[in-house]
């Protein structure tokens, strides 16, 4: 759904903000001059106020400063939006949505396919149907115009709602119908040829359309270790503590820009030579699934699933700022379509992870093979809530911890060094 049609009918509701954010883009987006917003929770209310369409052309976000305080400014006055730790990024996100709407509304179909995964016993695979918003591959040594203006094309999705798709994977042909915001599922029943799988899909009863095509992994049906992922902060390199550089660091770059940690690919790839599936658990949202892969790729990690975020306002969908029980209930869907394999868990220090592995442990102690902590944020590696996870600075660190717990060979470990020195070159 459009970002502006979200934000209207979360101003009907009447949520956190609501009023706040919805009433201003809808002001600017669609001619009205609009104000208020009561934010829910503590009785404290705001109000913003945009006034008319020629506004667009000024909207500019002048500074993200350490206090986070945003300026918008209007071909009348500026509007000063002070700082509210939980919503600063959603007014920066929304502002910039206001100046370049998304023109994608009509026209060629663009269908995502997700990397799917399972055993031999059975697999799933996801898409997504859009109208395709034309933006093509991207380029290294773009300006940071041209990378607001392509960030706010992957962000401002169009859908193909309750879209015929076929799903074209082993040599068949299956039907799926997407649900209002162009998601679809395919689940395949074993049994199933292990290995790397093409899969492909066409929408039907629309005459242009292309598709980014993805993967099926499957993997043997006897049960071995998995490794379960978080990406931001763990692979990339993010800041995701602080959420209005992160916003703001997502709309100025593309996937040429992202950098990933010295010895991580290597790593990833070692555990993918020796047959693990790798699993993506990330709190970001579906849009940005074509980036994500793409910095994959171009650091050199192994073809992985990722399961990401699907922020909407009907049921079922996922909360912007709740990520806790979003990802034990992914990591559960993991552990459905890949049972009796034992994890290796992947986080960092930033947010949650340490906490939400650790209830994964307590749930099934058994199941993890170790837990894995990058440190990113100042608190002691002997804090309590890192109680039996290995906390981690470096790749390199983590590699020598793993070679000394028996869970790398001296191979492998030298491998991963001796990617560090080829990257120094």
């Amino acid at each position: 759904m459009p970002i502006w049609k979200r934000c209207e009918r979360l101003a009907g509701r009447g949520g956190v903000a609501a009023g706040l954010v919805g009433s201003a883009v809808g002001g600017v987006g669609r001619g009205g001059v609009a104000a208020g917003g009561v934010a829910a929770g503590g009785g404290a209310s705001g109000s913003a106020a945009a006034v008319g369409p020629t506004a667009t052309r000024a909207i500019a976000i002048d500074s993200v400063r350490s206090s986070v305080r945003m300026r918008i400014t209007t071909s009348r006055r500026p509007v000063i939006i002070s700082r509210a730790s939980r919503l600063a990024p959603a007014f920066l996100l929304l502002a910039s949505l206001c100046a370049a709407p998304s023109a994608a509304r009509t026209g060629p179909a663009l269908i995502v396919i997700y990397n799917g995964f399972g055993t031999e016993s059975g697999a799933r695979v996801w898409g997504r149907a859009l109208y395709d918003p034309g933006l093509g591959p991207t380029q290294p040594d773009k300006s940071k115009w041209h990378k607001v203006k392509r960030s706010l094309g992957e962000l401002d999705s169009d859908e193909l709602r309750d879209a015929s798709v076929t799903v074209k994977v082993l040599g068949k042909s299956y039907p799926v119908r997407a649900d209002h915001e162009g998601l679809f599922r395919l689940d395949l029943p074993g049994p199933l040829p292990a290995g790397s799988h093409d899969v492909d899909a066409r929408v039907e009863h629309k005459p242009g359309y292309r598709t980014e095509a993805g993967r099926l992994l499957i993997f043997p049906r006897k049960p071995g270790v998995a490794v379960i992922s978080d990406i931001d902060d763990t692979i990339l390199q993010t800041g995701v503590a602080d959420k209005a550089a992160l916003i703001r660091k997502v709309l100025t770059s593309n996937a040429h820009d992202l950098r990933t940690f010295p010895q991580a690919p290597a790593l990833y790839r070692v555990w993918a030579q020796r047959g693990y599936p790798i699993v993506f658990v990330s709190g970001s949202p579906k849009n940005l699934y074509s980036r994500l892969t793409r910095f994959l790729s171009l650091r050199g990690f192994p073809t992985a699933a990722l399961l990401l975020k699907h922020l909407g306002l009907e049921n079922g969908a996922d909360s912007l700022f709740e990520t806790h029980r979003y990802k034990l209930r992914r990591i559960r869907e993991v552990r459905e379509l890949l049972p009796g394999y034992r994890l290796l868990l992947v986080g960092d220090s930033g947010e949650k992870d340490p906490e939400t592995y650790a209830e994964v442990c307590r749930q099934d102690a058994k199941a993890v093979l170790a837990v894995m902590i990058h440190r990113v944020t100042k608190e002691p590696a002997i804090s309590r809530r890192f109680t039996g996870q290995l906390v981690f600075e470096s790749y390199d660190e983590l590699g020598r911890a793993l070679s000394r717990r028996g869970l790398l060979t001296a191979m492998e470990l030298g491998a991963l060094q001796e990617s560090s020195k080829a990257g120094a070159r």
